[in-house]
């Protein structure tokens, strides 16, 4: 063979494993983008959950509001339309209709209630996620890792290689001299 074919050869080995390092560098680096993404990411699904569980809570409270708002109608109602009840507010304010007296007993307070319960406030929280910006970071800074850690071994594999190459050398040196 030609000494242009070996070393031909030999620089198509080395593109090729340069190749494959930097094709195996992206497949990382893509996989884990993809991985932060699909499960950290805006519309992850972790942030997912988070959302139905916020939902299921305002759902709820929703649900006791309208029975609250039913409960608090019918006092309305009551106060509004009925005249045994106007009448009983009234005394509990101090008045008094014609022929009655007002007696004030110490230590009771038949007070109506007037703590009216009107329901919580709840404020949904925010699904917490890795912006988009970050995972593709990641995913680069971790593909450009993996490419620079393959050069790495591969560079000491051939420093290892041409000392094994010298010793070799040297003992057959050694060997022919004696």
């Amino acid at each position: 063979m030609s000494i242009k074919f070996k070393l031909f050869k030999r620089l198509a080995v080395i593109l090729y494993m340069k190749t494959l390092s930097l094709i195996f560098s992206l497949a990382v680096g893509t996989a884990i983008y993809c991985l932060l993404v699909v499960f950290l990411g805006p519309k992850g699904v972790i942030p997912m959950y988070h959302i139905q569980e916020n939902t299921k809570i305002l759902k709820t409270n929703i649900m006791n509001l309208s029975e609250i708002q039913e409960e608090l109608e019918i006092e309305l109602n009551n106060i509004s339309a009925d005249p045994k009840t106007i009448e009983i507010y009234a005394h509990e304010l101090g008045y008094i209709s014609d022929g009655e007296g007002l007696i004030r007993l110490a230590g009771f307070s038949g007070d109506i209630s007037k703590n009216l319960y009107t329901g919580d406030i709840i404020i949904p929280s925010k699904p917490s996620y890795i912006p988009e910006w970050i995972c593709r970071l990641a995913g680069m800074v971790s593909g450009l890792i993996v490419l620079l850690l393959s050069l790495i071994l591969k560079q000491g594999k051939r420093i290892q290689t041409r000392n094994d190459n010298h010793l070799i050398r040297t003992s057959e040196a050694w060997q022919i001299s004696q």
